[in-house]
């Protein structure tokens, strides 16, 4: 896996570094779709339990360490420099309990005008877990983007991102299950790659 992985990096830097730039002026197409996922480690998390009117919290490295998202997006270009749009997907932490579908709002700064250049992105909205509830989640970090064609683009991306984990709380005195009575914050070091047509 991992040296399929690497072998897809290299063959993706290369197209970068072959592709011959046009002219200046060079802008991303108006509408754009695209499917990517995101990988994300697990750095630090802090879980606050509430519980038969007890709140306790606690912090330290992430139980569940891995999780990621399959995510589709829609975006239009705003300016040569900047495009805005709205994402959705389905995501997992780990743990069967923990599926999630994430919906959320995205800008992102691309720098130049060569048919590869460096962007910035950020996203920010909420996290539907059918059986839980609704968390926050979001996302800032950078980029390359690489022009396949006229229209495809490629992005690989590196960066942090948050999410409020909604789930239950387990009482180990009583032994006894609380719908909904944990959230847990989560900060991680995430990796992406998408397409976007």
């Amino acid at each position: 896996m991992k040296k399929t992985l690497l072998l897809l990096l290299f063959a993706a830097l290369t197209v970068a570094v072959q592709a011959k730039s046009p002219k200046e002026g060079t802008v991303e197409p108006r509408v754009r779709f695209g499917v990517g996922y995101r990988y994300s480690l697990g750095l630090y998390e802090s879980a606050v339990l509430k519980y038969q009117g007890v709140r306790v919290s606690s912090g330290g490295s992430p139980d569940y360490r891995r999780g990621g998202e399959f995510l589709l997006e829609g975006t239009v270009r705003v300016t040569g420099d900047w495009n805005v749009g709205l994402g959705f997907g389905f995501g997992s932490w780990s743990r069967g309990s923990y599926k999630s579908m994430p919906l959320y709002v995205k800008a992102e700064r691309l720098y130049g005008r060569q048919r590869n250049r460096w962007f910035n992105y950020a996203d920010a909205g909420l996290t539907l877990y059918p059986d839980y509830g609704t968390g926050f989640t979001g996302g800032i970090g950078g980029g390359y983007r690489i022009a396949v064609t006229r229209r495809t683009r490629l992005d690989l991306t590196v960066g942090f991102d948050y999410v409020n984990v909604v789930g239950d709380a387990y009482d180990y005195t009583v032994g006894e299950i609380y719908s909904n009575a944990g959230r847990i914050n989560r900060l991680g070091l995430a990796f992406g790659v998408a397409m976007h047509f």
